[in-house]
């Protein structure tokens, strides 16, 4: 589902993107349109940041998870053989 989103907010990214340069071409970096295409942007641009992260710190708990569950129970084996 997420690689979906991330796929999703990409595209919106770069359609965003190809839309504030032609804005700034027509009429300036610095107009008003171009500026609030550019927030839009930004925003586009924070909540594929937002999911990346939540994506990596998912990743590194699990991670991390297995990598307890790998220690105790190679703990519990040595007990169990003594």
């Amino acid at each position: 589902m997420r690689q979906g989103q991330i796929e999703y907010l990409m595209n919106r990214i770069t359609t965003k993107r190809e839309e504030m340069i032609l804005e700034a071409t027509i009429s300036g970096y610095t107009s008003a349109e171009t500026l609030r295409i550019s927030q839009e942007l930004d925003e586009l641009i924070n909540d594929y940041q937002r999911l990346v992260d939540i994506r990596y710190q998912t990743t590194f708990q699990q991670f991390i998870k297995q990598t307890i569950l790998f220690f105790c129970g190679s703990k519990y084996k040595l007990y169990n053989i003594r």
